[in-house]
């Protein structure tokens, strides 16, 4: 999902992992995480801003595509989160 991205790309990728494994680590489940970001959504109560601040569906699938891989690859290395006796359960497969 990074062939041919720039540099800036990249380092927003890595600040969504960084902050995806924050999640991990405070004990969200992969569904409790994607109802917490479509919850908190950003709307400034302007229709025509909202519209252009909105995740489209395809952003939304590729945001849910790289939490499932993240929550997968902490899983299968078996990262146990700090102050936690095991990991947490792996993620349902996307639909």
């Amino acid at each position: 999902f990074t062939t041919g991205a720039d540099e800036n790309y990249v380092v927003e990728l890595k600040e969504f992992v960084h902050g995806t494994i924050a999640a991990y680590d405070a004990g969200y489940t992969h569904p409790s995480l994607i109802l917490e970001l479509g919850l908190n959504e950003l709307e400034t109560g302007d229709a025509n801003v909202d519209k252009t601040v909105r995740l489209t569906d395809q952003e939304r699938q590729t945001r849910e595509v790289w939490l499932v891989l993240v929550y997968l690859t902490l899983h299968r290395v078996q990262y146990i989160p700090p102050g936690a006796k095991t990991p947490p359960p792996p993620p349902p497969p996307p639909p």
